[in-house]
């Protein structure tokens, strides 16, 4: 097997280029510095993934599929590139047991949550915001439903992500 050996000097390097990756990227190399990215995948966007199978008339996305909430940052960038976005409205569904039942536990009490998250005088991890500020088995599935939210939609560790962070965006 014949090895090729590659050397590359950089002034930072970056490992991985998902949003995160990309973001630090960009704004590194707009502050002047000399950036080198590098990623594992022959694609870059780690969990935004847009599939066109074969039969399908629309794409299919894999990952990262919608912006929620307001979302001033992601809506801030899409423009600055001139990338095109839709908004919709509409009811989600969850799979529960089999079965597939209308999603009104976790948007409808979003609103709530976020107004909560606005009265925080300082920042706290996730978890512990939820357990201060939702206890009692009333609040149960909002707490349930906000853990996985930030798990799947964020790829965040609830018992270190940052809350008004999270909030944020």
């Amino acid at each position: 097997m014949n090895a090729t050996t590659r050397s590359y000097h950089t002034e930072i390097l970056l490992i991985g280029a998902g949003a995160a990756g990309l973001f630090a990227a960009r704004a590194l190399a707009q502050a002047g510095r000399q950036v080198l990215l590098v990623e594992a995948r022959d694609r870059v966007g780690g969990r935004v993934h847009t599939l066109t199978p074969p039969g399908f008339v629309h794409p299919l996305e894999a990952g990262a599929e919608f912006l929620h909430g307001a979302a001033p940052l992601s809506r801030a960038l899409l423009a600055e590139t001139g990338t095109a976005h839709q908004d919709t409205t509409g009811q989600t569904y969850v799979v529960q047991s089999g079965e597939v039942l209308a999603d009104n536990t976790f948007f409808a009490l979003l609103p709530q949550l976020l107004a909560k998250i606005q009265t925080l005088t300082h920042d706290l991890p996730l978890a512990a915001f939820l357990a201060q500020e939702f206890a009692g088995p009333e609040n149960a599935a909002l707490r349930a439903t906000a853990t996985q939210f930030a798990e799947g939609y964020d790829a965040a560790d609830p018992q270190r992500a940052s809350t008004q962070a999270l909030g944020a965006e």
